[in-house]
């Protein structure tokens, strides 16, 4: 408990400018006394904290310290070697670059990734690459940005405030205030058809986590068990599609015995996408309205 205890308070003077020993001890539960001990221990195990005196005081780091890296394990350096790799496959920054060698130098074996996670399209000038470089510059130098976008409701232009950018389902989304419907949306990059930046700036807003979004097809897409307020979904597929139907969904959701595939999904309109992927022989079965809307949309290219 006491290692946890160390560990969170040093984390926190890492965020914060300083706290005080009471607030600490506020925090964790504790007297003002242990708090006191513990950075007295945090001292004596090379972490340089200092105690600034009068009504603004409190505890603080020593300025421009930096944690020593073999605070990081093996298993630490490897994971941050994974998330850093990955997020430099898509954004070509060089502080991603800087942050990797302070963190993580050359030399370090024990920092190879231990995951290879590369977000990058295959296509080395895909189009969704310079979209994914235009929403960052905005997001940083929090500049509006025009939209010519279409959805299921046919092609709208929209003015947006991009706050985040959002990997889920292997597509790239951005979650932005959309000025039309003065509310938070999630935005399929490939939906995207032109983007033109604004001279109007905005101010961050206060946002809700895009996984709550409805636009953000749910925390669970498709499910193989029941969920309240899902719709089961059943489907029909050659032999031949098998290798199509795993590619889009997920093979463990094959009955290969009846080359069926049964799922459960928040809504029809996120089936209806995934489906429309497939080959045509693959058919619906039930319900009845997923099966209008995917001949309706086949029907349409």
């Amino acid at each position: 408990m006491k290692l946890q205890r160390l560990l969170a308070i040093l984390s926190l003077l890492c965020e914060r400018d300083k706290a005080t020993a009471q607030e600490l001890a506020d925090r964790f539960e504790v007297s003002k006394r242990t708090i006191l001990r513990d950075i007295e221990t945090l001292n004596q195990a090379g972490i340089p904290i200092i105690t600034r005196a009068g009504r603004d005081g409190g505890l603080a780091l020593m300025p421009h310290y930096t944690l020593d890296r073999r605070i990081l394990s093996t298993t630490d350096k490897q994971h941050l070697a994974s998330a850093l790799t990955g997020l430099q496959s898509v954004a070509r920054q060089s502080s991603i670059t800087t942050l990797h060698a302070k963190l993580l130098p050359e030399d370090d074996q024990s920092a190879m990734p231990m995951y290879a996670i590369n977000f990058a399209p295959w296509a080395a000038e895909h189009p969704v690459q310079h979209k994914i470089e235009q929403l960052q510059q905005a997001i940083e130098e929090q500049y509006c940005m025009q939209m010519h976008y279409i959805g299921y409701d046919g092609q709208t232009e929209r003015v947006i405030e991009p706050h985040q950018l959002v990997f889920r389902q292997a597509s790239w989304y951005v979650w932005a205030f959309c000025q039309l419907r003065q509310d938070f949306r999630l935005f399929k990059l490939r939906r995207i058809i032109r983007l033109s930046p604004q001279e109007e700036s905005f101010s961050p807003r206060p946002y809700p986590d895009a996984s709550t979004s409805d636009d953000y097809s749910s925390s669970v897409v498709f499910s193989r068990q029941p969920i309240a307020g899902y719709t089961r979904v059943e489907l029909r597929y050659a032999a031949h599609d098998a290798l199509a139907v795993a590619e889009v969904l997920d093979g463990s959701f094959l009955d290969v015995d009846h080359a069926r595939v049964t799922f459960y999904t928040p809504q029809l309109a996120i089936a209806c996408e995934a489906i429309c992927h497939l080959p045509p022989s693959v058919i619906v079965d039930e319900p009845a309205q997923l099966r209008a809307m995917v001949a309706q949309r086949r029907s349409t290219g």
